[in-house]
């Protein structure tokens, strides 16, 4: 019986796996290059690319402009409980259901109140026009929001914090003349402070960190603002969800063609050369079959001698 001479070349497993190496890196490299970009843009953008970017809505808008008023949804207020654990307080994102505000406490960020067991956090949007107007030729991006953080019971006003909290507020994509944004608190709402805060335009969002809760905050911009049909909400996607498509399609890509070349690969080991190597079925049968010369199976087949004649 004949033996089936391997086909196997020598130094393909070898050039195999330096391709998945090399396509390993590559990904490894879009990845890293990705998070760059997504870091760079904002404190806030920094998150794993497998997040991608905010999906900004349609803005939500206490006075439309008249141009925005047919489309407009009433925006979202909110009523938040941040509860203290051994004299530490919880940590967590606190956002209005239309995401349009965000309030981000670390761990043990709320120094607990005297007799209070946690802290009740309100979340109100309001129309700017309802309370002092800003300074220096400043215009309102949206609506005001005022903010209000007490311990329960007792209702004792939160003003200071062992870890700055972090506030997210969502502006409108609207058309204006001037690019400077900036997050501005009053305590009374008549006299504003600028906060020092981070713009990121990609997401329509503006962050600041706070140092006290209880007040009243808008996002400004210091050019005259132009409202047009449609241009209340979003302004694309950012570019950190094309760098994780792209990513995504050089992988997919990838992987079909390392497919493809392992399909080749085995047809070519299964081809007419290999064919030809393989024994024909039925032969070692008929080898094994076949009686020699002067076998008993001839012998058998054989009649008796002839008889020798007398003289």
């Amino acid at each position: 019986m004949r033996r089936r001479r391997s086909t196997g070349r020598p130094g393909r497993p070898a050039s195999k796996a330096a391709f998945a190496a090399t396509l390993g890196a590559a990904a490894v490299a879009a990845y890293a290059a990705g998070a760059w970009l997504s870091g760079s843009l904002s404190p806030i953008a920094r998150r794993p690319l497998l997040d991608t970017s905010i999906i900004t809505l349609p803005y939500r808008w206490v006075n439309p402009p008249a141009a925005l008023a047919a489309k407009n949804q009433k925006p979202d207020s909110g009523d938040f409980t941040i509860s203290f654990q051994h004299g530490r307080s919880d940590a967590g994102v606190f956002a209005t259901n239309d995401q349009q505000v965000s309030v981000v406490f670390s761990i043990a960020a709320i120094p607990q109140p005297s007799g209070a067991t946690s802290v009740h956090m309100t979340v109100d949007p309001l129309d700017p026009a309802t309370i002092g107007a800003l300074p220096g030729g400043q215009h309102v991006l949206g609506n005001a929001y005022r903010i209000e953080a007490t311990g329960r019971p007792g209702d004792v006003a939160v003003t200071s914090f062992d870890k700055k909290p972090l506030l997210i507020m969502v502006y409108p994509g609207l058309v204006t003349h001037g690019g400077t944004r900036s997050v501005q608190f009053s305590p009374d709402g008549r006299s504003w402070t600028a906060l020092g805060s981070t713009d990121d335009p990609a997401n329509l969002q503006m962050s600041t960190d706070l140092t006290r809760l209880n007040g009243y905050y808008e996002v400004a911009t210091s050019g005259t603002i132009v409202s047009t049909p449609g241009s209340g909400g979003s302004s694309g996607s950012s570019p950190v969800a094309w760098i994780v498509i792209a990513v995504a399609v050089v992988v997919a890509g990838a992987l079909v063609a390392i497919r493809l070349r392992a399909r080749s690969r085995e047809q070519a080991t299964t081809g007419p050369k290999a064919a030809s190597t393989r024994p024909v079925a039925g032969t070692t049968a008929r080898k094994t079959s076949s009686a020699r010369p002067g076998s008993s199976s001839q012998r058998r087949r054989r009649g008796p001698p002839p008889k020798r004649k007398r003289r």
